[in-house]
């Protein structure tokens, strides 16, 4: 693609810009002859390709930015002398920059000054020099010849002194003052990377935001060991931070998506994926982002995917908002990323010879994490990122028709729990759903339009504030109406109501307040039938947590039919004589064969634990983690099931796995106020060595009150 440019900008000057430059040459000239005034940076470029620009950085040859600055200041006689502003003083020869604010046409012009400069590199990381230099020394240092264009305000006319600068603006061409044009120069432009390794992102971002072609030896320089090795290892130059900062600068620019292809096939990406999830679980473990899907839903490989995800995503849901648009882009970067961790990749039981990956967007989560953390991004963006990778498989499963409207108000409701916006969860997965192959069907544009207005729907029927719903009684209303004290029972009784109101969004107060009434009546009931329970909050929870686990089964679509009660006795009885005789690897067949046909029986599930916790506590090597996953997922889905969720709080101090210190402990510390005695029952069921030794002393601590 070929660039049309003016190369007289004296004529193609604004109002304001000519005066500007009117008043400085003035100034100038009666106090300074001797000085040339350039105009450096992205202006002159700009101006060449027709383009606006406001961001004037004047260049000044034979003094300091904040001497011909002051003496602008004295001859308009401003009140406000120029601020100074001195970059590593002790490694800078007499180079002072200013910023400064002249009136013009009734309105604050902001102009910054500095004096031409190169720069001389040390051996050591931090080892640079600034010192004064020509016009022409000043060019070469710059990063990108497009950039090392001037505006001479004194003679009026662009100055190239590369001599490539406006030929490469002319053809759309990325490269630095040291590329000649022929590969002979590649070891030049290498030594400037490895100076300042931060050239090899700006020339990215430069080359997204121009959907411009990078020059051979420019290309191969940055893809050289000797870059990368400055870049990420042994001799890093630079801190991780500048990258991140660099990284967001392409997401916010004008093509994000190219950007991130150049990383990738740089190999870039690749590096910051690795070097990010160094001393974590998935050290070693990953396969490269180019991998092959080997799934019958997908067309293209990871990174394929991942790709055309991020173009639809842009494509048919742009953001103007420059953070969300960071965020999004994100999100639709890492969210398959779990994919690539080798222990979720399994062989498909429904497709033979093809691979599943369950489980896989909860790996992203934490990849997505770790990714960003190393790149420094901010808390908030590492939030939300994480979180729509987390969730971007839910409204899958409601456009294949599993779950009603209670479970999208559901998920609605636990969104905004976590500050994070549904619709940019649906966002994304629509992106990902029309990125399956190189075109989407419409069938498949129907499907998820028909989800995206059922699930306006539902959110039409419900009570919300600020992205949340609005709670329907109040902690006074509850405690008075249960007749109990504050304490951590609370939260089972919020959680109560919660899934009331995702069932009947209509519900009143009154009627709200009939229920607990209920609730009330029949933990009076069991406080009379049992000896061990004595505290009506005591009884509340041990009703609340029936009825919770109840909700929760309700809320989702059963996939398979429930196993017969004799064939699940069967089986029972074989697993329980195949593990007496330790013969685990036959009681694992048994197990997988039984859990493949009945998944959504609970029964199936607190005998995968159970089985599982028994024979790993003997033996680690029989781990297998399909079963592991499928234990862990229908924990998740049955927060309030003591069997389930203790047996997973053993398995998961047992063993290593993705699930975060956090969570565990948070499991265990809800089964210690749920049902103490299971949970102490299994802890002191566990062998003497475990991987979350520190998880198993603390919630040891809380079961004896310490």
């Amino acid at each position: 693609m070929m660039n049309k440019i003016n190369i007289d900008i004296k004529s193609n000057l604004s109002q304001i810009e000519e005066k500007i430059f009117n008043l400085i040459d003035e100034v100038r000239r009666k106090r300074s002859p001797s000085t040339v005034v350039r105009v450096a940076g992205g202006w002159t470029r700009d101006k060449l390709l027709g383009q606006p620009s406001d961001d004037i950085d004047f260049m000044v040859d034979n003094m300091s930015g904040a001497q011909f600055a002051n003496l602008i200041a004295e001859e308009l006689k401003l009140d406000k002398a120029p601020h100074v502003i001195q970059e590593n003083p002790e490694k800078t020869k007499n180079i002072e920059a200013a910023k400064m604010h002249i009136p013009i046409d009734g309105q604050e012009v902001e102009l910054d000054f500095v004096q031409a400069r190169t720069e001389e590199y040390g051996t050591n990381r931090r080892e640079v020099t600034t010192r004064p230099a020509s016009a022409e020394e000043d060019a070469m240092r710059r990063d990108l010849t497009i950039g090392a264009i001037f505006y001479n305000v004194n003679e009026k006319k662009v100055e190239d002194f590369t001599g490539k600068g406006i030929k490469d603006l002319i053809t759309n061409t990325i490269r630095t003052p040291y590329d000649t044009g022929d590969m002979k120069s590649v070891d030049e432009v290498k030594k400037t990377f490895i100076e300042d390794p931060l050239r090899v992102f700006r020339a990215i971002r430069f080359a997204a935001k121009y959907n411009a072609t990078i020059a051979p030896a420019t290309l191969a320089a940055i893809q050289d060991p000797d870059v990368i090795n400055a870049i990420f290892f042994s001799e890093r130059k630079i801190a991780t931070e500048r990258i991140g900062q660099e990284f967001q600068k392409m997401l916010k620019g004008k093509n994000p998506s190219i950007a991130l292809n150049l990383l990738k096939e740089t190999g870039l990406m690749q590096n910051i994926v690795n070097e990010s999830l160094k001393g974590t679980n998935y050290e070693n473990g990953m396969e490269p982002l180019d991998m092959e899907q080997n799934n019958p839903h997908h067309e293209m490989t990871v990174w394929g995917h991942t790709y055309q995800v991020i173009n639809n995503l842009l494509e048919y849901f742009p953001e103007n908002n420059d953070e969300k648009k960071v965020i999004m882009i994100l999100a639709a970067l890492t969210h398959d990323f779990g994919k690539l961790y080798k222990q979720i990749q399994e062989p498909s039981k429904s497709h033979p010879g093809t691979t599943s990956y369950h489980g896989h967007e909860k790996e992203s989560q934490i990849i997505a994490e770790h990714i960003l953390k190393f790149l420094k991004f901010e808390n908030n963006i590492i939030k939300q990122v994480s979180g729509l990778a987390r969730y971007h498989m839910q409204p899958h499963s409601f456009e294949r028709g599993e779950g009603g409207d209670g479970s999208i108000r559901k998920f609605i409701r636990n969104m905004g729990e976590q500050s994070l916006s549904w619709i940019d969860v649906l966002n994304l997965s629509v992106a990902d759903a029309y990125s399956k192959g190189m075109s989407v069907d419409e069938d498949t544009v129907q499907s998820y339009q028909s989800l995206r207005s059922k699930m306006e729907q539902a959110l039409a029927t419900m009570q919300m504030k600020e992205d949340k719903v609005k709670p329907i009684l109040n902690g006074n209303q509850i405690m008075q109406t249960l007749s109990i004290k504050p304490g951590p029972h609370m939260s089972l009784v919020q959680d109560y109501l919660k899934n009331l109101l995702d069932e009947y969004p209509a519900l009143t107060e009154e009627e709200a307040i009939n229920r607990l009434r209920d609730i009330r009546s029949k933990a009076e009931a069991i406080i009379n039938q049992r000896v061990d329970i004595k505290k009506m909050e005591d009884a509340v929870s041990y009703i609340l947590t029936e009825e919770l686990r109840t909700a929760s089964s309700s809320s989702k679509k059963i996939n398979a039919c429930v196993c017969p009660q004799q064939l699940f006795k069967k089986r029972y009885d074989d697993i329980q004589t195949l593990m007496s005789k330790e013969k685990y690897t036959e009681a694992i067949a048994t197990i997988k064969e039984l859990c493949s046909g009945y998944l959504e029986d609970d029964k199936i599930a607190k005998l995968v634990a159970i089985s599982m916790f028994k024979i790993l506590s003997k033996d680690t090597s029989f781990r297998d983690n399909d079963l592991l996953q499928f234990v862990l997922d229908r924990t998740e889905n049955n927060l309030f099931d003591p069997i389930l969720n203790s047996y997973s709080t053993g398995l998961l101090i047992l063993l290593k796995t993705g699930t975060d210190e956090n969570a565990i402990l948070e499991i265990g510390e809800n089964m210690v106020k749920v049902n103490p005695t299971i949970l102490r029952s299994i802890i002191d069921s566990l062998p003497e060595k475990v991987y979350h030794e520190s998880i198993r002393k603390k919630l040891k601590a809380k079961l004896n009150g310490e």
